[in-house]
């Protein structure tokens, strides 16, 4: 019986470890090194195809540089994406999962595949 304690404990906290938190834009900045969920409309998008990585910067909440979190896509990431990035998402609610980061004083997350990005709506 204690085995089987020990097995569902270390299930329960190996996955509360893994778990992402749901946090309001206005507090994503608070959140940084955390994994996040976080809901926002994007307000302006930006395909650098000739800067160095190619990024892709989506601003959420408000247009550059009122926003209050900028989602970043690398250029070798743009072919896990459905479409072009910068277009699909523009003017949409959005929810994101991921890593919190501060660059230049301000929160990112960095994307990796469509697969942290739900529409909500248009």
């Amino acid at each position: 019986m204690k085995k089987i304690y020990l097995f569902l404990s270390v299930i329960l906290l190996g996955y509360s470890a893994f778990s992402q938190t749901e946090v309001s834009l206005s507090d994503i900045a608070k959140h940084e090194g955390d994994s996040v969920v976080v809901k926002g409309s994007i307000f302006g998008t930006r395909y650098l195809v000739t800067a160095k990585g190619s990024p892709t910067f989506m601003n959420v909440g408000a247009k550059y540089p009122n926003d209050s979190l900028t989602l970043v896509i690398w250029g070798n990431d743009r072919s896990k994406f459905q479409g072009d990035p910068e277009k699909t998402y523009l003017n949409k609610t959005v929810q994101v999962s991921g890593k919190v980061e501060i660059y230049k004083g301000k929160p990112e997350i960095i994307l990796y595949s469509d697969k942290q990005m739900m529409i909500l709506s248009n």
